[in-house]
């Protein structure tokens, strides 16, 4: 093999390789970016738009921009702009929650008390 022949197959091998690289991080991205929205839309099952919707509305933004960076060539900001909208809104799923645990823990409340009342009125 001659030194032409063996500098064309390694330079083969290196566009190959940055080929194989670069739809790896594309493939990343997409996921990053299919989590974010599918954490955005299990907080709006969540009740997140009725508790929470400033925090709902900051993953939303984050996604928006996450998108736009990576139509912008800018893969790094993307990815951390999709994690963090991920974030945001598995934060506003569970304040959703958190405010939807507490409205059913004052009904519970609400309705012991009703019991007590109607117990003290048939022992008098």
């Amino acid at each position: 093999m001659n030194v032409a022949t063996a500098r064309m197959g390694a330079l083969t091998l290196i566009f190959s390789l940055a080929s194989c690289a670069g739809n790896e991080t594309q493939q990343q991205s997409a996921n990053n970016f299919a989590t974010a929205a599918a954490s955005i839309e299990q907080a709006e099952r969540a009740g997140a738009q009725r508790y929470s919707s400033r925090e709902l509305n900051v993953a939303r933004q984050k996604l928006d921009q996450a998108r736009d960076a990576q139509e912008d060539g800018d893969t790094q900001l993307a990815q951390r702009l999709a994690a963090q909208a991920e974030v945001d809104a598995q934060l506003a799923a569970a304040i959703a929650g958190n405010e939807e645990m507490q409205t059913a823990v004052q009904d519970l409340r609400a309705g012991l008390q009703t019991l007590r009342e109607e117990i003290q009125r048939g022992q008098q």
